[in-house]
């Protein structure tokens, strides 16, 4: 009876410890899965453990919380969206910055420390457990814990002979290491004979039983930390450039100024940014990645020597899953068709468009050049994902937004398809074929090809640009000046010496097409005279533009080279051309005014009355032949003055000849 009672007697369970989740330890957790995409969940564990060491040995967790426990609080952010909310948002002024960049610095460093062995026994516990190896050159970022076995030193450089056997070691252990010295030795003569030139080094290294990690040249190299995680194995000079503090970028190279107007491709139907991002066809703009579901002012731009927004481009050109602050755009339409929008529309997608923006609209402050950060951070190996390869030449990040009012005109790639086929100037010169090709360098391949067809301006060519330029939108002549400029020097059209006379004709067959294609009727003087000046400014930047070409420090250098160019090509000043013309417009103006005043000054001929009256006239001014005739010779009768004559026989033989 006794053992029945006591067998069913409760046992006292012992409460279970367990951590106290605040918000501060979940937007750490956010971080590590955000900023820190490549490490593994044993890896978020263990540097999480170590960052809340003192707070978890307090909770009665000395060696820190279990893989399951991380991934299973991580998993309810989107079932409790509540307690979750303050965690996920992101930091919205400078000194929400501040503390995120101070959090992800700590991860780093205890990354770091984790990979040197240098953390506490008492954290290092469960990290015991994670068989990472070193991995050379990979691309998505991770933190590196060092491998329980020895990394091959130069002794790899010959063929390693097998340790001697121990007297207590099995038989079988020796016949397997006599197979696998044997084994050696014949590889190591058909290596031989096939290429002699081999070394005995290389050969030690395909021959091994277990190759080394590294190739022998990284016996020479220094493990590099990256920012974001992992890391790389640089030569010295390599580690050392990566060591250096890099200079901080001073606002004129961030601002550089970019082309009157920008491009920007968007499809809401497979972006995940949805119309909250690009509002172009609602009339509400494009708002950046960030700052989509707020309602609230756009912060400020950070300045450029910022070290939060050296991070915002460290994500936004690795392409990283987190937010950006930037919406992107580019000056260069070649490279928009080429590389995106046509490829998306050859793939089906009818529902892409294309935003042209005012640059001029938009505050020079809020207007990024990524060049000069993608260089910094390239000398940091930060790049994970292939972004060492992207120069960042002609794409222009702006902050935050960019409002309704700074957008020109919105179209459908599709449509400009359409009217691209549809007209054979445009078809022949544009190529759409040809620049949509995949798998084809835009820079090496493409505009090669393009330089060698040699297509010229033909009139055909000018027509269909004075089309396109109606079908874009654009009435402002400084903005189809800039369209014209980067049609000539995308496409690489041919532009041959002409007189003044010749181009003043092309720009105004040029202003022709547009006007004829466009629903606006305009009738000023001057507007029309700005179209010709914007079509002749076009082709005289570029036929030898370069990208970026108003940047510092090369900016004098692009502009006296254009000059000469278009001295070549009579086109030193279009303006001259234009004033020319005005001046023969003036003269044959003057011309055609004098003759239809000439037509009202030309004397009439004389009827018999002015005879008279000038003959009487005659008379008093003493006419000599008239000095003898009286004047009763003459009578008037019914205002006709008839000469008396007293022999008829005269007249009547005059009638009579006239019978």
């Amino acid at each position: 009876m006794t053992a029945k009672s006591s067998s069913n007697r409760r046992t006292a369970v012992r409460p279970r410890n367990c951590n106290t989740w605040d918000v501060d330890q979940r937007r750490t957790l956010v971080i590590l899965y955000t900023n820190f995409p490549g490490l593994s969940n044993k890896q978020r564990a263990a540097i999480f453990s170590a960052y809340y060491r003192e707070h978890l040995s307090t909770c009665g967790l000395p060696n820190g919380l279990p893989v399951s426990a991380i991934s299973a609080q991580y998993s309810e952010r989107d079932k409790k969206p509540q307690v979750w909310g303050p965690a996920c948002a992101e930091p919205s002024t400078d000194q929400e910055r501040q503390r995120q960049h101070a959090v992800i610095q700590k991860i780093r460093t205890i990354a770091a420390a984790l990979e040197t062995g240098q953390t506490s026994p008492t954290v290092a516990a469960p990290q015991a457990e994670v068989p990472v190896s070193r991995e050379v050159r990979r691309r998505t970022s991770f933190v590196v814990i060092p491998s329980k076995q020895p990394v091959v030193a130069d002794g790899a450089d010959r063929i390693p002979e097998p340790q001697s056997t121990p007297a207590s070691s099995s038989r079988k252990s020796a016949i397997a290491r006599l197979k696998q010295r044997h084994s050696a030795a014949e590889q190591s003569r058909v290596l031989t004979a096939r290429k002699a030139v081999i070394g005995r080094a290389t050969m030690a290294q395909d021959l091994s039983s277990t190759p080394p990690t590294t190739p022998r040249a990284s016996a020479t190299k220094i493990t590099y930390e990256r920012r974001e995680g992992g890391s790389l194995l640089l030569s010295p000079e390599a580690h050392s450039r990566a060591q250096l503090m890099s200079a901080p970028v001073l606002p004129h190279e961030a601002h550089s100024p970019p082309s009157r107007i920008l491009f920007r491709y968007f499809d809401n139907n497979i972006s995940h940014l949805g119309e909250r991002a690009n509002g172009a066809l609602k009339g509400e703009g494009f708002h950046a990645g960030r700052y989509r579901f707020t309602n609230s002012r756009v912060p400020a731009a950070p300045e450029s020597v910022s070290e939060l927004l050296l991070a915002d481009f460290e994500n936004h050109l690795d392409q990283r899953p987190i937010d950006s602050p930037f919406v992107s755009c580019t000056d260069d339409f070649l490279w928009l068709l080429s590389r995106i929008a046509l490829k998306e529309h050859n793939k089906g997608r009818l529902t892409g468009h294309i935003s042209i923006i005012d640059s001029t609209a938009l505050p020079s402050r809020d207007i990024f050049h990524p060049r000069v950060y993608h260089q910094r951070l390239k000398e940091k190996k930060a790049f994970t994902k292939g972004a060492w390869h992207y120069s960042g030449r002609s794409e222009y990040l702006v902050w935050g937004k960019i409002p309704q009012h700074a957008i020109i005109h919105t179209f459908s790639v599709r449509q400009l398809v359409e009217l691209v086929n549809g007209s054979r100037g445009l078809k022949v010169s544009l190529r759409f074929e040809k620049i949509s090709r995949s798998n084809c360098s835009l820079l090496n391949t493409i505009r090669p090809e393009l330089q060698q067809d040699e297509y010229e301006l033909t009139h055909s060519t000018i027509v269909g640009f004075g089309k396109l330029c109606s079908f874009l939108g654009l009435t402002e002549p400084v903005h189809i000046q800039t369209v014209i400029t980067s049609l000539v020097f995308g496409w690489q059209l041919k532009i041959h010496a002409q007189t003044s006379e010749r181009w003043a004709k092309d720009a105004a067959l040029f202003a022709e097409a547009v006007l004829a294609s466009s629903d606006r009727a305009v009738l000023r003087l001057e507007y029309l005279e700005q179209m010709k000046l914007a079509y002749l400014y076009g082709v005289r930047e570029g036929h030898k533009a370069t990208w970026n070409m108003l940047h510092e420090p090369n900016r004098q250098r692009n502009i006296t080279r254009m000059e000469r160019a278009a001295t070549e090509i009579g086109l030193r000043s279009p303006a001259d051309i234009m004033l020319s013309e005005l001046q023969n417009a003036r003269l044959a103006i003057d011309q055609y005014a004098e003759q239809d005043r000439a037509r009202f000054t030309v004397q009439a001929p004389l009827s018999r009355g002015m005879l008279a009256s000038t003959g009487g006239q005659a008379q008093e001014s003493g006419d000599h032949d008239m000095v003898d005739q009286s004047v009763d010779d003459y009578v008037m009768v019914d205002d006709i003055v008839y000469e008396k004559d007293d022999d008829s026989s005269s007249d009547y033989e005059d009638m009579s000849g006239l019978t």
